[in-house]
């Protein structure tokens, strides 16, 4: 409980202090943009607070953590009252605090939610990415380091995209509670925050339109429904219509039962095709419970949105000098693109393209069709490219990519399967652009810049799904899975942007007063939202497999079996050893099987851990392939010099035999028990030994 309460205090903290730097000069919010603040200002006190650390080696700690945050919001609160004493005078007056208020009441309403349905699974387990994800968290808070040790490839550093956990760590620093509490309530706030901010952007640019404030916020709502708790197609009809014709009595349908992932997956399944693309969507992702990185930089992506939107909208004539460059809108726009750098790459390209469609549309609303403006928009393309490189250069000169290239997709998705997957947000797009378009006598120069704004982002939705028709992005995997990942990273943020067009277009139907099509519209919306109560009973509430709880640690051990038992036991003494950077090794893990838990509970980096994850990370299989001989020689060897050796390569300083190691070798037990002081034994044999 104590937990929960420190960390809302944080979220407020951060949120009501951070907001000077959230710019906005058109668009209004009725919560005076708790959501949009809280995302921007996370962003930027992490960035820096990261970039400081990495830099000058400090560690990355809860002092370093705390005072990177005061400096920052003092200087930001200091510079803006200087700077503009009437703005800064409405940013800190009632009515304004008031507003900001009425939206930390709706965070907290959505957070607690979302942490009572967490409860119900507040555990990790090996069936996705969960030990993968805290496992980076707990290394990044035990060794506090800005870029940590490979937790699962002993002495080299991690080379993934792990500024989101590295954020989340951050957060947890400042309050005051470990990874084990952490990680859950960085899922429950990216919950809440989601459905906040989307409903902030939508209304908003609603009410910019002159829009009724009724339909403007309930747009708002729809649109966050849409985006963060909706299903797709293929949930309305295998998971909602097939399901009730199922219990039709006497009706028989050869379909197989409904399965909530299924949805994220149809590309190459029912029936089975040799291209398996991925299409998830937030609304599963929440449920899973896997706070990876697409999911995470949710939490900077829509602020990103919300201040492309609010310089889309601005008088862009009236823009003299170099102001027209370098503004506080492009400068914190390069910020948060370069943060996806390190966070989650796809979104940096995404996101830098549509924000290049949607200026360049203003633009030419502005100055018209001249070498001119297009020459504008690739200034102001290159001081975001540039600000992006500078804001996390230390990230980009020691990241190795994992891609191999750009191709020409050799297969398609089956025209039926598009169609189930994404006709609704296509018909929707097509409806909301073809009624601006009609409102202004299909005249490009009646086109107002909210106008046009929204016609990018549609467009842009649109162009994210057919991408990986066209193009995919190499990586290890092979040519059945060539697009699994382009199509997953590009269609995942399209979701988002088409609950906004619903949401928009909702916000139009009730302003016109079509009450037939607001009917028709709203129950979809209702059915398509079921997919995460749905789901979220069959994975959260129906949980048979951890305890009650919020802790991931409490909560994922918190069964007597002899073999949690042991890694339980071996856990604690590992956490409660108070060095930093100590090393064990373990059993080579089987990816997405429940491996490798000691390495990923306590942060503790191993000799090797999921071997396909580190042939990703590393770029070869060959160093991968090596260390997993190494292991088994280590414990199924008779040598023992080879083991000393072994033991001296990776600076080992524990030696675990558990359940893995157990069934994956013939472990010589009386060579290793030799090679150090048992510092517990088991009477099945499991034992965790500190080595001499």
């Amino acid at each position: 409980m104590f937990a929960t309460v420190k960390w809302i205090i944080m979220v407020l903290a951060v949120a009501l202090f951070m907001r000077p730097a959230f710019k906005r000069t058109e668009l209004k919010y009725v919560d005076g943009g708790f959501g949009l603040s809280f995302g921007i200002g996370s962003g930027l006190s992490f960035l820096l607070a990261w970039f400081v650390c990495e830099v000058t080696g400090l560690p990355f700690g809860t002092i370093t953590m705390v005072s990177a945050f005061l400096i920052l919001a003092l200087s930001l609160n200091l510079y803006s009252f200087f700077r503009d004493k009437e703005t800064f005078s409405n940013l800190w007056s009632k009515e304004e605090l008031v507003r900001f208020f009425l939206g930390f009441m709706a965070f907290l309403i959505l957070f607690l939610f979302a942490v009572w349905a967490k409860s119900y699974r507040g555990g990790i387990d090996g069936q996705t990415e969960k030990y993968m994800d805290f496992g980076i968290m707990q290394s990044i808070y035990r060794q506090e380091s800005a870029w940590p040790e490979d937790f699962w490839f002993a002495g080299e550093k991690l080379n993934y995209y792990f500024l989101g956990l590295s954020a989340s760590v951050y957060l947890s620093r400042l309050s005051f509670v470990d990874p084990g509490y952490g990680y859950n309530f960085m899922l429950c706030t990216l919950f809440a925050m989601s459905l906040l901010m989307i409903f902030e952007i939508v209304s908003s640019l609603f009410l910019v339109r002159k829009g009724s404030k009724v339909s403007a916020y309930a747009g708002g709502v729809t649109g966050a429904m849409c985006s963060v708790l909706a299903g797709n197609g293929h949930y309305l009809i295998f998971g909602v219509f097939i399901k009730l014709i199922k219990k039709i009595p006497k009706v028989s349908v050869d379909v197989k039962d409904y399965w909530f992932p299924d949805s994220t997956v149809y590309i190459g399944a029912n029936p089975e095709v040799e291209d398996f693309g991925k299409h998830e969507f937030p609304g599963y992702t929440m449920i899973l419970g896997d706070l990876h990185a697409h999911l995470v930089n949710m939490l900077w992506t829509l602020p990103f949105l919300a201040i492309l939107i609010d310089y889309a909208l601005r008088d862009m004539s009236k823009e003299k000098g170099y102001r027209h460059f370098i503004n506080g809108h492009i400068i914190i726009m390069g910020l948060l693109l370069g943060l996806f750098r390190g966070s989650n790459f796809w979104d940096f390209p995404i996101y830098y393209v549509i924000a290049g469609g949607v200026i360049l549309f203003t633009e030419l609303s502005a100055h018209g069709v001249k070498v001119l403006t297009f020459a504008m928009v690739l200034l102001k393309g290159a001081v975001i490219y540039a600000i992006a490189y500078l804001g996390t250069l230390p990230f980009t000169l020691q990241f190795n990519k994992m891609i191999s290239g750009i191709y020409l997709a050799e297969r398609h998705t089956l025209f039926y399967k598009m169609v189930i997957l994404w006709a609704m947000p296509f018909v929707a797009s097509v409806i909301l652009v073809l009624w601006i378009m009609a409102e202004r006598k299909f005249s490009l120069k009646k086109l107002t810049r909210s106008d046009l704004t929204i016609i990018a982002i549609t467009l842009c939705a649109i162009g994210l799904v057919l991408v990986p028709e066209v193009i995919y992005v190499k990586d290890i995997y092979g040519d059945d899975y060539a697009r699994f990942n382009t199509m997953f990273k590009l269609t995942y943020q399209a979701y988002i942007l088409f609950g906004m067009v619903f949401g928009l277009l909702l916000s139009k139907l009730i302003n016109e007063k079509k009450w037939k099509g607001t009917a028709f519209l709203s129950i979809l919306i209702i059915v398509l939202s079921s997919y995460t109560f749905t789901s979220g009973k069959v994975w959260l509430y129906n949980n048979k497999d951890f305890g009650r709880g919020i802790s991931v640690l409490g909560t994922t051990l918190s069964d007597a079996n002899p073999e949690k038992s042991a890694i339980k036991e071996a856990c604690e003494i590992l956490l409660n050893d108070g060095r930093k950077n100590i090393r064990i090794i373990e059993a080579v893990g089987g990816d997405y099987k429940d491996t490798n838990r000691l390495s990923s509970f306590t942060g503790v980096p191993t000799v090797e851990g999921w071997p396909v994850h580190e042939w990703l990370w590393q770029n070869s299989y060959d160093p991968v392939g090596a260390r997993t001989e190494e292991v088994r020689d280590f414990y199924e060897g008779s040598d023992v010099e080879t083991k000393i050796a072994t033991l001296k390569k990776y600076d080992i300083n524990y030696i675990f035999v558990g359940p893995t190691e157990m069934e994956n070798y013939t472990v010589n037990h009386e060579l290793i028990a030799g090679l150090g002081e048992s510092v517990f034994e088991t009477p099945e044999g499991y034992r965790l030994i500190k080595v001499k």
